[in-house]
């Protein structure tokens, strides 16, 4: 009778054994899942954050593109005198140039060499045109 309840104790500690093992399984399968789920959420974050870098750098160089535009706008309206003479060369030909080089081509048949700086006042007429702004 003693060893039959010994066994039935020994049977009920290897029940609770296995209870817990399998507890321990489940929980372990749930950590699992968590951290798969955290490596995606962190995947999707450095997709977006390389995304933004790359807007961001994307944005920049509009925004010098757009400050280039600007001066080359800036020294039509005011004449190439207005900005440095080598960014508005750059800006009209994506070369460096001299400010020599910023002149006015020679009419087809001219045989004279000494050109002329063209103002922009000389090529676009703007009397009174922006009054009505």
């Amino acid at each position: 009778e003693e060893i039959n309840d010994n066994a039935q104790k020994v049977s009920d500690l290897l029940d609770e054994v296995s209870a817990a093992s399998q507890e321990q399984s489940q929980g372990i399968e749930q950590i699992n899942r968590a951290i798969t789920q955290m490596e995606q959420v962190v995947q999707e974050t450095a997709a977006t954050a390389e995304e933004s870098s790359a807007a961001s750098e994307e944005l920049t160089a509009q925004a010098e593109s757009m400050k280039e535009v600007v001066k080359l706008l800036t020294a039509m309206v005011k004449g190439v005198k207005s900005i440095n003479a080598d960014t508005s060369a750059s800006l009209i030909t994506g070369k460096k140039h001299s400010p020599r080089q910023l002149t006015a081509r020679k009419p087809v048949g001219s045989t004279s060499r000494n050109t002329k700086i063209v103002n922009p006042e000389e090529v676009i007429p703007l009397e009174d045109d922006l009054s009505v702004f």
